[in-house]
């Protein structure tokens, strides 16, 4: 199998004091975008239709999904550009509802074919304004070191 290397940037909003939720509709309508992706607190998470577990908190997520690239810095500067003006609207809704907007990178990498890593200066002031650092999650599949002999 010819595994390509992914890249997935993504915003989110977590709850992580007090009973752990909040109005997903409510950050919707604010920030005028849907979601690609949310938990609610207290859903059932399900495997092949049998209960799992619950989620412990409400998560509101945009991705861009899974992204078969080595150039990760066109994924983050598409997350930019969708929030880059609703900045004023994240630490509104950080302050009212008391959520934590996360930025996240989630990278596996195959047969050692890393992509780029370039942190723009746009998207450090958009971090700067809303709070965030980027966070990087690296997973590595198929790395096979070579072997050496002493002949």
């Amino acid at each position: 199998m010819d595994e390509k290397t992914t890249v997935e940037v993504y915003l989110s909003f977590d709850k992580h004091e007090g009973n752990w939720d909040f109005s997903l509709a409510r950050v919707t309508d604010r920030l005028g975008i849907f979601p690609t992706d949310t938990n609610k607190r207290g859903e059932w998470v399900t495997h092949d239709g049998k209960k799992i577990r619950q989620h412990h908190s409400t998560k509101w997520k945009y991705s861009t999904g899974e992204v078969a690239t080595y150039e990760s810095e066109k994924l983050v500067r598409k997350i930019v550009n969708t929030f880059k003006d609703k900045t004023d609207i994240i630490n509104a809704l950080n302050n009212e509802l008391h959520i934590e907007p996360r930025l996240c990178m989630v990278v596996n990498v195959f047969n050692g074919m890393n992509p780029s890593y370039v942190i723009e200066k746009e998207l450090m002031e958009f971090s700067l304004k809303i709070g965030v650092e980027l966070e990087i999650d690296c997973y590595t599949y198929g790395f096979v070191e070579e072997e050496f002999s002493d002949d």
